[in-house]
Parts: structure tokens; sequence; C-alpha cells
């Protein structure tokens, strides 16, 4: 059977870049710190460089988004967040994207 009614979304990708300043360990400390809070686990690291991934799902929508810290120079870091929505917009993915926001805006906080 057809629903006309529903809405679908084709696969929606934002990217979010933003730069910190300071040491290895401290920057990859607090990102990693902040990224825990908000769920984020099994980080693969390489030296300081690291990437990290989190999916969620519903019945009709799965969001997953992508971070990557990398090391410029040994005191600039590069943080990239990149989400990828499938499905049906549903409140479970928005309420989703307003946390991922607000992870967003931890880490930009830290770099002011």
């Amino acid at each position: 059977m057809y629903n006309r009614n529903q809405k679908t979304i084709a696969a929606k990708q934002e990217t979010n870049v933003f730069r910190m300043i300071g040491s290895g360990a401290a920057v990859v400390s607090s990102c990693k710190a902040t990224l825990s809070a908000a769920g984020f686990c099994e980080f693969n690291s390489h030296g300081y460089n690291f990437v990290c991934s989190r999916q969620l799902e519903s019945s009709n929508s799965k969001l997953t988004i992508y971070v990557e810290c990398v090391a410029l120079s040994p005191e600039l870091w590069e943080v990239t967040f990149q989400k990828f929505e499938n499905g049906v917009s549903s409140l479970h993915s928005q309420m989703m994207k307003k946390r991922l926001e607000k992870v967003c805006y931890a880490l930009e906080a830290k770099v002011a």
C-alpha cells in the first residue's frame, strides 16, 4: 500500500568544520571527553588524530554522525562533523540533531 501523506527526505548531508588551538594532549582529551559525554565511543586513533561515529536509528529514519579530529600542525587542530540523514523526518532525528548541535557548541566554546 502506498501512503501519499508520508514525507520522505532524500539523503541529506551537512558538514561543520572548525579549528582548535592548543597542545595535542589537551585538545584531544577535551574533544574526546565532550564527545563521550554525548554518547560517542570507540575512538579510532592514530597518534593524536582520531575519528569516531555514532549511528541513531528509528523505525523510519537513520542518522549517522562522523567526527574527525586532525592535527594540521603541532598547535592547530581541525575538527570535522559530518551528518548523514536518510529516511522520513521524525521527532527522534530532530531531537538527535539538536543534541549534536549542543556538542558542536560545547566544542566551539572550548575554542574561544
